[in-house]
Order: C-alpha cells, then sequence, then structure tokens
C-alpha cells in the first residue's frame, strides 16, 4: 500500500511539474525516474505535427512499420493521437545503474560518461546525476533509420528537445535534454591519495589516504573519526599523518584479485560505484597482454564547489611487468597518456568527479630450458612430461601464465 501511495504521489508531483512546463509552450521530452538502487526508468518522446508526418513517405502508417522492425530490444514504445498530432514515447527500464550504463552504450555504439551519486556522508550530502548524452542521441537509431529506408531524405531530428525531468528517490528536478544535476553540500578535502602496487603474486596492494584541511576537521569534531572508522576494509589497517596542510587518514589493505580490489575500493571512498577490471586480451606461452581499467567515483569527498577532487593516482607494477599504455577518460573519450608513465610506473595528478584510467602491460617470459619425457603406455598410447624453466624477473609470472595456458588447452585425444 505504501508504494502504491508512493506511486500516486510521484505521478501527481511529475504531472503538476509538466503542466507548468506546458504553460510555457514547452514540453519536456524526457521523464525519469530512479528509485533508490537506482532501478527506474527513461521515457523520451516526440510529438509530430500532421506537417511533420507529411515529410515522411508513407506517413503515419510507414512510420510505424518501420519502428516495429527497427525498434531496439532495450526499448518498449506507444503512440498516442490528439488534435491532428501524434505523440511517440518511447521507454527505457533498467534495474540497477549497471544495466542502465550497458542499454545506453548499446543505444549509442559507444561508451558513455555517467556519473550517479548520492553520498548521505559526514563530508558530502546530496545528489548528482550527470551524462554526456541526451534523449536524441538514444534516439538517433530512428533518424538513420528513416533516412536509411528512404522514407526521409534527410535526418528529421524528431527527437530534439531542451528539457528533461528527473525523479531521484521522490525529488523532482529540471534539466536540460543532456541530463546534468547537481545539488551538494560538502565539506571539502584537500585531496585523495590513491596509491597501488600490484605484486609480482597478482595481488593489489593498496594505500588511500584522506588530507583534510584544519576547517573541515575542527567542523566535523568528534563525527569525524567513527565515519572514518567505517571506511576500513576487514583486514585492513588505518592510521593518521599530520603536516602544515592539515590531517591525513591512511587505510591500507590487500585485494586478491580485482574483484577484491572493486569492492574495498568502493568502502574506502564511501562510493556503491567502483569498478576494477583485469583483462587478459593475449595470452600465449611466452607472451601476455593485460588490460586494467578503473572507475572510481569520487563524490563523496569533494575538494571544490566545481564538484570535483584533486585527486593523485599512483599505480606501481612489478619491474617484470611494467606499463607500456596508459589512458584517461577525458571530455568524452579515451586519451592516451603514456608521458605519466615512467617504466612500471603511473602517476596522474588531476581534478576529477569520476577518475576513469586504463593501463596495459606487455609481458615476455624466457624460457631458460625444457625437458620433454616421453614414455609408451600401450599400442598407440603414449604418457608425455613436458617441464619449463623460467629465467629472470618474471619467471614466477610466467610459470604461472604456463599453467594457465596449458589448463586451457584440449589434450585429453
Amino acid at each position: 500500500m505504501k508504494q502504491y501511495l508512493r506511486f500516486l504521489f510521484l505521478f501527481f508531483l511529475l504531472a503538476g511539474v509538466i503542466l507548468i512546463f506546458s504553460g510555457c509552450g514547452t514540453e519536456p521530452s524526457t521523464q525519469m525516474t530512479i528509485e533508490k538502487d537506482f532501478s527506474g526508468q527513461r521515457s523520451m518522446s516526440c510529438t509530430l505535427s500532421s506537417n511533420d508526418v507529411s515529410q515522411i513517405s508513407g506517413g503515419e502508417a510507414a512510420l510505424d512499420a518501420l519502428i516495429r522492425q527497427q525498434c531496439p530490444q532495450s526499448l518498449s514504445w506507444t503512440k498516442q493521437t490528439q488534435n491532428q498530432n501524434i505523440t511517440y514515447t518511447f521507454t527505457l527500464s533498467f534495474s540497477d545503474q549497471q544495466d542502465y550504463r550497458n542499454k545506453v552504450e548499446s543505444l549509442l555504439g559507444r561508451e558513455c560518461y555517467l556519473l550517479y551519486a548520492a553520498p548521505d556522508g559526514i563530508f558530502t550530502q546530496g545528489i548528482r546525476l550527470e551524462e554526456n548524452f541526451s534523449s536524441g542521441d538514444l534516439m538517433e537509431w530512428l533518424d538513420d533509420a528513416l533516412v536509411n529506408s528512404g522514407l526521409c531524405s534527410e535526418e528529421p531530428s524528431f527527437f530534439s528537445g531542451e528539457t528533461s525531468l528527473v525523479s531521484i528517490d521522490g525529488q523532482v528536478f529540471s534539466s536540460q535534454d543532456q541530463i546534468h544535476i547537481r545539488e551538494l553540500s560538502y565539506h571539502p578535502v584537500n585531496k585523495i591519495t590513491i596509491e597501488t602496487h600490484l605484486s609480482e603474486e597478482e595481488t593489489f596492494n593498496r594505500t588511500i589516504s584522506i588530507s583534510i584541511p584544519e576547517s573541515s576537521y575542527n567542523q566535523l569534531g568528534e563525527s569525524l573519526q567513527p565515519y572514518l572508522n567505517e571506511l576500513v576494509p576487514s583486514g585492513g589497517s588505518s592510521h593518521w599523518e599530520n603536516s602544515a596542510a592539515g590531517h591525513t587518514f591512511v587505510i591500507s589493505f590487500t585485494a586478491q584479485n580485482s574483484q577484491d580490489l572493486e569492492k574495498k575500493t568502493a568502502q574506502a571512498l564511501d562510493t556503491p560505484s567502483a569498478q576494477s577490471v583485469v583483462e587478459q586480451q593475449k595470452e600465449t606461452l611466452f607472451d601476455s597482454q593485460t588490460v586494467f581499467t578503473e572507475r572510481i567515483n569520487l563524490s563523496s569527498f569533494l575538494s571544490n564547489r566545481e564538484g570535483k577532487t584533486y585527486v593523485e593516482y599512483i599505480f606501481d607494477a612489478d619491474s617484470s611487468s611494467g606499463i607500456s599504455t596508459a589512458q584517461m577518460w577525458k571530455d568524452g573519450q579515451w586519451m592516451n597518456i603514456d608521458s605519466y608513465v615512467d617504466d612500471s610506473q603511473f602517476l596522474l595528478q588531476e581534478d576529477s568527479s569520476l577518475l576513469q584510467v586504463r593501463l596495459q602491460s606487455q609481458n615476455e617470459f624466457t624460457i631458460e630450458s625444457m625437458e620433454i619425457d616421453m614414455h609408451r603406455l600401450s599400442e598407440g598410447l603414449f604418457h608425455r612430461d613436458i617441464s619449463l624453466t623460467f629465467s629472470g624477473e618474471s619467471g614466477n609470472r610466467g610459470a604461472r601464465t604456463a599453467a594457465r595456458y596449458f589448463q586451457g588447452l584440449d589434450i585429453s585425444g
């Protein structure tokens, strides 16, 4: 019953805001509802006049047939006719933030920038939702389909509205079509330092340092230490360091793999959206190519009123691995920043809201010796033992790579 009443409240609240916009002669083209767990839906509407429909070869019937044939599976659609105007509404439903990101990127055909946070810690409180795409971008498939099918001679851009209404956990915000909502209050930090060492055993040793100015330290008072204690992952440690710039709370922990790193980093930075991924893009008996990608939401610790955090990001690979290529996501694309790499160390200093980096390592393994022992078991059946000895600093990593390589082979026959 409570959920039903909540739905009615949001419905009438949105309807009231829509009437306000309609009275000004502008209807929002995008309506988005997000629950606390980031489940929800995004509805994108366009209203076509009889003149708009006349620009389509075959008119309304041809447009409907095209939509039925071309509409992506992630979208549902409805049509409503009133006063000779036709309103088409396309709805994208999603279960969580990753589901929303995946469906958006599928519609765009590219990676997107999506920053959502609802921090409720002692340093920052509020809501932010920032995107680098519009509903027009998400509906570009329809413009392309109209031209490619010959129904329109040029892209019509029906979805070029300028307003959005967004309900986030019951709070309603208005924005431009490219959604940008940021309502935050905060006690500033000087900077966040994230220092990571990738060991030869392929575990992550990470230290996160939160530098707090004297003003924030004093204002937060007795609430500070209990809050910071909750940020320390199980098995981790913490300590204070003092300097002329203020006070620094240092959190240290070891992660056994990228999933463990993601979970512990999210806890240490009080964010639900940290992502750490290790991909083996190439792995043979003699070499491997590994890509480490990390995305960290810094919204719980802000440095300035632009909603950004001064962050120092240091990543040390073991000497046998090194870092061959480095990239940072900025202005809607991955940018090469190899100049930030010094052999096996990557160092980045940046004002950022959502830090996204991608590091690639290239490993080559030297085999010092190989021994092959084969004997006959029976007619046509042989047993073979192969022993490989790897040399140099990459010896242990080479042995683990070789083990994975042979485990992946189908040699049962």
